[in-house]
């Protein structure tokens, strides 16, 4: 996303302002800050997970998009170690929709924004649940510096802005 971000092939990324810290492009691009918010673990409400495996979460087929929504330093020690070991998560995928579809479809578990995981649980297919150590996201509206925004690109960020913190007094 930053090369084409950078490329002008998009107006705007939202995503962990961390991802861009450092990056050789990051002079180049500014952020507008997101309001943070908790993270929660999605699964299907039909998927019966077996106790040992439950009592050690890390072990468990978690689905997290690239890049993760959390900053590897802030996840607990059990899976930390995965994290440095290569097992956790057990699939990265390009889009967090594609990580709930896999939660649906009860091959993984997910982690996402809690405004997220209420829209996605709604039919009743999907649960989530807080995760024991707060996570949060730490996202920003990414878009190169001194470059014109179209009308449309300053709506859709402007919905963001608005749609992030109307979620954010919900939850």
């Amino acid at each position: 996303l930053l090369t084409a971000l950078v490329e002008r092939k998009l107006d705007f990324v939202v995503c962990d302002i961390s991802k861009y810290d450092d990056s050789p492009s990051a002079e180049r691009i500014s952020v507008i800050k997101l309001p943070s918010e908790p993270l929660v673990a999605v699964m299907s409400a039909n998927r019966q997970w077996d106790a040992a495996d439950l009592e050690e979460p890390a072990r468990l087929r978690w689905a997290l998009p690239t890049p993760a929504p959390f900053s590897a330093r802030d996840l607990p020690r059990p899976f930390l170690e995965a994290f440095a070991a290569g097992r956790f998560p057990y699939y990265q995928l390009e889009a967090t929709s594609a990580c709930i579809e896999l939660a649906r479809a009860g091959h993984a578990l997910t982690m996402v924004p809690r405004s997220l995981a209420i829209e996605a649980c709604r039919n009743g297919d999907l649960e989530y649940y807080e995760v024991p150590k707060p996570l949060r996201t730490n996202d920003g509206i990414h878009f190169v510096r001194h470059r014109s925004r179209s009308s449309v690109a300053q709506n859709a960020i402007e919905a963001i802005q608005i749609g992030r913190a109307s979620c954010r007094e919900r939850v």
